[in-house]
């Protein structure tokens, strides 16, 4: 760019903005800054980290933009394959450049504004005029130059500032500055070499023949060479370890001058030799087929859909398909529902290539975060494995994308703009950067079969078990028929019961599948039926026995047991149903000699609790594993030849027309963890709707007859992948207001758009962290051109009704494609 002109730049920054703002380029900048990096600019009186959209000579007509304060990148942080995915993802779920922005990238690189207060000098007041606390704030400035907010606290021991800090400020004495803060700190280690003098093979040698050394301290330097090989130094603890010595061993032949310890940052990340994995996969018949279909299909297909039944072996062929790709230098994201679930996965994979493999997930903690950031742009990895965020990570290039699981509801973002769908951002993705990709299921999204039906993507079918083991045969076990008055034969059937001692005594493991964590999903009053709730939320809450206390599952709030009914005086309670704590109990009291688990969301809390307790049942030192869908994702066991369904009704009963679709991908994946090696395994699924349609298809293991019988239902009703769904959600602690808000929303959209509109309507859970929600409901035909007006129009009627002062508090969510 030329210095002489003046140019300007568009910075998305991590807010909801209705569009990109502008600032100046300074001059003394120009040199610096380029498209995909950080910048430092200031807005409302506060300092952001922006990323830059684009550079161009238009000045803004209607104000004049401030200068861009400071360039943090040497190298673009975001290359122009993330920005034009960034774009296309607020354009097509309906939000921001910078909510995607605020998803995308690392906490720890979004560099935070933090106020500071700092003296005002010369003072115009006496400090000995000044309140305790404001002399205690006033004493500290003197010394340390500057505070901020936490140090303030901690020095007056008071979590409540703010009326101490606006009286400074009204004295003058003190002035709030804004600071952009580098929260980032790279980990160092002693790093321990050898002295220049020899480093050499002839200074070494030397050494080793001069009288330098004592006996232990010879062994020191061996194990310094085994260890070093052609690194510029080893850490010192790897070296104390190796040589099994002390560290004041080690400083002595620092004070000799033979080593040199210097301070050195290092990797957070786990470290693993490259493997270079060329060897050539056993695959059966079966999958050779598959394997040969598929990349016939990537010849005149982008996606291309692998529909493999359980345990037929899809990893093997992805392995295979990412070894050819890492052959030639091409990068594999390979993408799975729940990245702390997968622990067999990760394992497959490093033990076949090795330092190639990164895996980015929610459990890492923020450092390792921007790392793992910084070794995908600098393409130093080639087989990156992570959850949904992993899309958004900084490719310079992509070549192969493996969703696997790809019908799981979990690649949905539902908690923050933008709602995205990680499988279908994926291949818009692989569109823009012209890679392959490959979904995985064994029970296919209703969506994604459709669209191997009408031709739009690749299919290839793996109907074969891995060693031609049958898929298990599914027996219902009706709970109508069990005429016991015991409510826990209603839990675990006789039947059932008899079916775990035979496994046991077969030397073999059991899983059994509760969707329900807790004790009792809820508990209500034997005289008056009284139920205890959520105070912040319109739900019922869960007892818990490890815990003694009620809980909230959608807000986390804890609650005491009651003792007295607050709406009759009595003071007997019932439990209502059962979780996986009273399985559990339950099984420990029929089965006292079993070895017995859990697995849910209250049992695998650390960050490496659900692997020890994977390791365990693959050791065989787990007999039955009771869980949530948790053990349905993703497991590999290979002597469970049982697996128990406990309350089969529980998952007919959701108000969503996706149920029966849901349905059968559970039962039929939980289905498939029996029988994965060399004998057939058995599925037992206690139910009551015996008669329930869903039933045929199951029992036979039938997915193509359910997605006709489904289909045909969602074309009658105009439900995806027939027709496209987007739901305007409001929230507002008043719910009044959330009422005249949605009510107002429709007025403005009914005349345009009333016969594709449902609602408004409350959801089944209407009110969570006390904030009332109501919703209406887009259902329109698959024209890409009526829903991009539709899109517009939703927007204009959010900037509408935003202009009224009363629901400027009212919070706007949009889903497109709600799952």
């Amino acid at each position: 760019m030329e210095s002489h002109k003046r140019y300007y730049a568009d910075i998305i920054l991590p807010l909801y903005l209705p569009k990109n703002y502008t600032w100046e380029i300074p001059e003394h900048l120009i040199s610096k800054i380029q498209i995909g990096c950080r910048v430092e600019v200031p807005l409302k009186r506060k300092l952001y980290t922006g990323i830059v959209r684009q550079m161009h000579e238009n000045k803004p007509l209607t104000f004049a933009p401030k200068p861009i304060i400071k360039v943090l990148d040497d190298h673009p942080l975001i290359h122009n394959l993330q920005l034009k995915l960034w774009w296309w993802l607020a354009y097509y779920y309906l939000s921001s450049e910078g909510e995607v922005m605020n998803l995308a990238i690392p906490s720890l690189l979004k560099l935070s504004s933090e106020p500071r207060l700092i003296l005002i000098e010369p003072l115009t007041i006496d400090p000995l005029t000044l309140h305790e606390k404001e002399y205690l704030i006033y004493e500290a400035l003197t010394i340390a130059k500057e505070l901020n907010f936490q140090e303030i606290k901690d020095i007056i021991q008071d979590d409540n500032i703010t009326p101490v800090i606006n009286s400074l400020l009204k004295s003058k004495i003190v002035q709030k500055v804004e600071a952009l803060e580098d929260r980032y700190q790279p980990l160092t280690a002693l790093m321990i070499s050898l002295h220049p003098t020899y480093s050499t093979p002839e200074g070494l040698t030397m050494l080793m023949g001069s009288n330098l050394l004592t006996e232990k301290q010879q062994r020191i330097v061996f194990a310094y060479i085994q260890l070093a090989k052609n690194k510029a130094g080893i850490r010192q603890e790897l070296l104390i370890q190796k040589a099994e010595t002390t560290h004041s061993t080690v400083h002595k032949l620092i004070e000799k001058n033979i080593f040199i310890s210097t301070q050195q940052p290092i990797s957070r990340l786990k470290e693993i030799p490259i493997k270079n994995d060329t060897q050539d996969y056993l695959l059966t018949s079966a999958q050779k087929t598959a394997y040969e279909q598929i990349n016939e299909t990537f010849k005149n297909k982008m996606v291309c859909l692998l529909h493999g039944v359980t345990a037929s072996g899809k990893t093997a062929l992805y392995l295979k398909l990412i070894s050819e790709r890492i052959a030639h230098g091409q990068v594999t994201l390979y993408l799975v529902p729940e990245i702390s679930l997968t622990t067999q996965l990760i394992n497959k994979l490093e033990s076949c290539f090795g330092g190639h493999v990164i895996v980015y997930h929610s459990k890492l903690n923020a450092q390792e975060r921007v790392e793992i950031w910084h070794e995908v742009l600098s393409k130093r990895k080639l087989v990156i494995l992570g959850a949904r965020s992993a899309i958004f990570l900084p490719f310079s290039s992509l070549d192969f994308i493996i969703i696997d699981e790809e019908h799981e509801p979990s690649y949905k973002q539902k908690d923050f703009s933008p709602k995205y769908h990680a499988r279908d951002v994926s291949i818009y993705y692989a569109s823009l950067s012209k890679a392959k990709v490959l979904l995985g299921s064994a029970t296919p999204s209703l969506e994604s079969y459709y669209n191997t039906q009408i031709n739009k993507y690749g299919l290839v079918n793996l109907f074969e078990r891995y060693g031609q083991v049958n898929l298990p045969p599914i027996n219902t076990i009706n709970l109508k028929q069990i005429v016991s008055k015991k409510k826990d034969d209603f839990i675990i059937t006789p039947q059932l019961l008899n079916s775990i001692q035979a496994s046991l005594h077969a030397k073999r493991q059991v899983l059994l599948f509760q969707n329900r964590r807790g004790y009792a999903p809820h508990i209500y009053c034997k005289s008056c039926d009284w139920i205890p709730k959520c105070t912040q939320c319109n739900v019922s809450l869960t007892y818990h026995k490890q815990y003694g206390k009620l809980f909230c599952h959608y807000c986390g709030s804890k609650y005491e047991q009651p003792t007295v009914c607050p709406s009759c005086g009595n003071y007997q309670f019932i439990q209502h149903k059962s979780g996986t704590e009273k399985v559990e109990e339950l099984l420990s009291t029929l089965l006292p000699k079993a070895r017995i688990m859990r697995m849910d969301m209250d049992s695998i809390k650390g960050k490496y609790e659900h692997e020890q307790l994977i390791k365990k049942f693959e050791a065989q030192e787990v007999d039955i594993l009771v869980g949530t869908q948790i053990i349905v994702k993703g497991l590999d066991f290979a002597h469970v030849n049982l697996v128990g369904v406990i309350d089969g009704d529980s998952l007919l009963h959701h108000l969503d027309f996706r149920v029966n679709e849901r349905a059968f991908q559970l039962l039929e994946q939980v289905s498939g963890r029996a029988g994965r090696r060399q004998e057939q395994g058995e599925v037992l699924l206690q139910i009551k709707q015996v008669d329930h349609p869903l039933l045929n298809f199951l029992l036979q293991h039938d997915y193509k007859s359910f997605y006709n019988w489904e289909l045909n239902s969602r074309k009658d009703y105009g439900y995806p992948p027939i027709g496209k769904l987007i739901n305007i959600t409001v929230k507002h602690k008043n719910n009044l207001i959330a009422q005249d808000g949605i009510n107002q929303l429709k007025q403005l959209l009914q005349t345009k758009y009333l016969q594709y509109l449902l609602g408004p309507s409350q959801p089944y859970i209407d009110k969570i962290r006390n904030e009332h929600i109501w919703e209406l409901l887009f259902k329109l035909p698959n024209n890409l051109s009526f829903i991009q007006q539709v899109k517009q129009d939703i927007f204009l009627a959010m900037a509408t009704i935003k202009q009224d002062r009363k629901f400027t508090t009212l919070a706007i969510q949009l889903n497109v494609d709600p799952l």
